[in-house]
């Protein structure tokens, strides 16, 4: 072969450079059509989203990390769903749960449709709107129970996934104090704890100063707090120790996570979620003189709203939504929940001063429409089975004639709305609220 055969002649040359720039052109061409597209649609939001990650809180003190692939736009539906899934729940399990943010200060149950990455970017804001001086409180997403489902509900679960959860948000909120309960409650509540942990009593090892350094886990710490060191932690210990007797044998882990629900589903204030401000000293003897505020949490639940002296751990008030009426008003620069209570014609008032007035009228709200639509869902079927196919409609008052239901429960939205009305047209006795400041 010769050598011309191995070499390309001028005319190749020429040509091959020509295809090689046409290809440099048309690569060019589109790789700034590409870039143009890629522009145009990271304009138009249409760009792959950047991958999220949400640390998601449990009450046993661990966590979950959740990725989604769909950004920073991922709803708390899709969170909610992942996490129940995630940890293995039964569909039927799946409503009783939410996502919260949670601070020291404020706690928010998210709704589906909101998008917990773009909440937690404004949860500086969200504090100071809703708090006095807790803006750079820090933030965490929590799975709990979902704030509207009711004990009736809770009482039927057979899950243990779910009953698991449950319990460890009831122990967590018996420890931190955020139950009140007093000595018996704790002790019989610590001994089902003590089983958990230990298992059965064992004469040999649980014996006296086995316990006595080690009761924070145990016993609610605002109880611990009026107790001295020495006497009053062997007296727990000795106590708890006892009641751990009586669980020998009881080793389902289930069972025994259902024995502690079964017991603080009596209370009233079980399930709250706690608003907190402060409340006027009620005034002691004939002689007026000013008395400083108390410091106070609001507890409410699917039933009822409940006051706790949040120094003293003591309980102040415990109402059913049947007994009161309420109202939030701006007074001076503050923002107050009102209650009404008590026999008409010796009506009591108190006011709460909080930040979170508006997010406790709206909680309040729902939880008393919650109520109606469950009683006339009732009545209905009542009616039904009795052969009757509508119930009747309710009365609405009109004008300004009186509403039917003038105290406690409204029977619809429109009466509710009527009552709080009438009810912001009273003069409330707390006449010193509008003199005090934020603290």
């Amino acid at each position: 072969m010769s050598d011309s055969s191995l070499s390309l002649s001028s005319d190749d040359e020429i040509n091959s450079a020509a295809v090689g720039a046409m290809t440099l052109d048309r690569n060019a061409k589109l790789g700034k059509k590409d870039k143009e597209k890629k522009d145009k649609e990271k304009k138009d939001g249409k760009h792959p989203p950047t991958e999220v990650q949400f640390r998601i809180n449990k009450y046993d003190d661990t966590a979950k990390i959740l990725r989604f692939p769909t950004g920073k736009h991922t709803p708390v539906s899709a969170v909610v769903k992942a996490m129940c899934e995630t940890l293995g729940l039964q569909p039927t399990s799946h409503a009783l749960f939410a996502l919260w943010l949670e601070g020291d200060h404020l706690q928010l149950q998210m709704k589906s449709h909101h998008e917990p990455a773009v909440v937690q970017r404004q949860w500086p804001d969200i504090l100071e709107k809703f708090t006095y001086g807790a803006e750079n409180e820090e933030c965490r997403f929590l799975f709990k129970r979902d704030a509207f489902v009711s004990k009736q509900i809770e009482r039927k679960v057979r899950d243990p996934i779910a009953i698991n959860l449950l319990f460890h948000e009831a122990r967590q909120h018996v420890i931190n104090s955020l139950y009140p309960c007093n000595a018996d409650d704790a002790v019989y509540l610590a001994a089902i704890l003590m089983q958990l942990t230990y298992g059965d009593h064992n004469p040999s090892v649980h014996k006296e100063g086995f316990l006595v350094n080690g009761l924070t886990p145990f016993i609610p710490k605002h109880l611990l707090k009026k107790s001295s060191e020495g006497a009053g932690a062997v007296m727990w210990e000795a106590k708890v120790l006892a009641g751990h007797k009586q669980y020998a044998g009881k080793n389902d882990k289930t069972i025994l996570h259902l024995l502690y629900l079964q017991y603080v589903w009596q209370w009233p204030i079980y399930g709250s979620v706690f608003f907190y401000g402060t409340m006027e000293a009620p005034q002691v003897g004939t002689v007026m003189r000013e008395m400083p505020d108390i410091e106070v949490r609001v507890g409410v639940t699917t039933d009822g709203l409940h006051v706790v002296n949040d120094q003293s751990n003591q309980l102040i008030h415990s109402f059913h939504y049947d007994d009161i009426c309420w109202d939030t008003k701006m007074v001076g620069a503050l923002d107050v929940f009102f209650v009404e209570y008590g026999p008409e014609e010796a009506a009591k008032e108190l006011a709460v001063i909080t930040p979170q007035a508006s997010l406790l009228d709206t909680f309040v709200s729902r939880a008393v429409d919650q109520l109606d639509e469950a009683d006339e869902a009732m009545e209905q079927k009542r009616l039904e089975q009795a052969g009757v196919s509508e119930a009747p409609k309710h009365r609405i008052e009109t004008g300004n004639s009186p509403a039917s239901s003038p105290k406690g429960k409204p029977k619809n939205v429109a009466e509710k709305q009527k009552q709080k009305q009438g009810m912001g047209g009273k003069k409330f006795s707390l006449t010193n609220i509008a003199g005090k400041g934020k603290k």
